[in-house]
């Protein structure tokens, strides 16, 4: 079942506006500030083709890619300042799953050997341990090092995995499932709603069946429940609690002061990039960008079009005057 945004619960009309004819409609309310998204390329190498932000970290962190000389290069932001990362070894090809504000990259890697999660840091990449013979993927990582993820393709069940930052060359087998983050007190969400904690307990997210949870991040949890058709669903990590819902279908970010960037389908049946804030709608964002992150500093992060090669970017919401 498709879910519109209910605009009589909103306040009156105000526009958004992104520069660079990035033009965002919203509708305001009393606890969002009137704002103007506010677009800011990025930096590429010398050379570069267009790029764009696959992840965002604290302190300034981005990571993704850009084309150059046709061919992808990784790179590195660390306040709008661009470092190239290194070819990774054996020509894999890396798929960045999170950065930590310590500049640390993971993810995984695939080659002509199986899928293996990975962690760059200071130029050099690590594969990271895990059992023979299957499939592993790095999710998160926390700002102590902490990196979880999960073993399996599908064939194999599904586990999540813990590389602690304490054991270095070690790794856990904690739960079922996938790991969808990792907050700073090492609790792991879990693909199938379950949280828990580095003393071995866990607790399991009130639910309506079927609960995909999609991201953890800022200690927000959001997912979905097939139940309860296409609309997000927040819990409260610590007590497991249903906090409310957002209609939604893809999350592309939250962060700890509840901005969030979603894809929804709209009152005329298009799915649509949809901003909130603490689960009140403040806007569909531009249809000529890409938005795959959001940041701990209420930035949007991504790539903008309309013409290829497509920009890497931020936008920040800046109070009208």
């Amino acid at each position: 079942m498709r879910k519109a945004v209910l605009s009589a619960v909103l306040g009156a009309s105000l526009a958004f506006t992104v520069t660079t004819a990035l033009p965002v409609t919203a509708a305001a309310t009393p606890s969002v500030a009137p704002c103007t998204w506010v677009v800011s390329d990025l930096p590429v190498p010398a050379g570069a083709d267009g790029g764009s932000v696959a992840v965002a970290g604290p302190n300034g962190y981005l990571a993704g890619a850009v084309w150059k000389d046709n061919k992808r290069v990784n790179v590195l932001w660390h306040n709008r300042e661009v470092v190239e990362m290194p070819q990774p070894p054996n020509g894999a090809a890396l798929q960045f799953s999170a950065i930590s504000g310590r500049g640390e990259v993971v993810g995984y890697q695939s080659s002509t050997d199986v899928s293996a999660g990975f962690r760059y840091h200071d130029g050099v990449y690590e594969t990271l341990p895990s059992p023979p013979g299957v499939r592993a993927t790095a999710t998160a990582i926390n700002e102590s090092g902490d990196i979880v993820g999960y073993i399996g393709d599908g064939r194999v069940p599904y586990q999540v995995i813990l590389w602690p930052a304490n054991a270095p060359g070690s790794y856990r087998i904690i739960a079922d499932g996938k790991a969808v983050g990792i907050d700073n007190a090492g609790r792991v969400v879990t693909e199938p709603g379950l949280v828990w904690s580095p003393d071995g307990s866990t607790r399991q997210l009130a639910g309506y069946g079927d609960l995909v949870i999609k991201r953890y991040q800022g200690e927000r949890i959001v997912g979905m429940s097939w139940t309860q058709g296409e609309q997000l669903i927040e819990w409260d990590v610590n007590t497991g609690a249903v906090l409310g819902k957002t209609p939604g279908n893809t999350v592309m970010g939250i962060n700890a002061n509840g901005l969030l960037a979603a894809w929804y389908f709209n009152n005329d049946g298009s799915n649509t990039l949809g901003i909130w804030w603490n689960r009140t709608f403040i806007g569909d964002f531009a249809p000529a960008s890409r938005i795959s992150a959001v940041t701990d500093d209420n930035q949007l992060a991504g790539s903008h079009g309309p013409a290829s090669p497509w920009v890497p970017a931020t936008w920040s919401c800046v109070s009208a005057p």
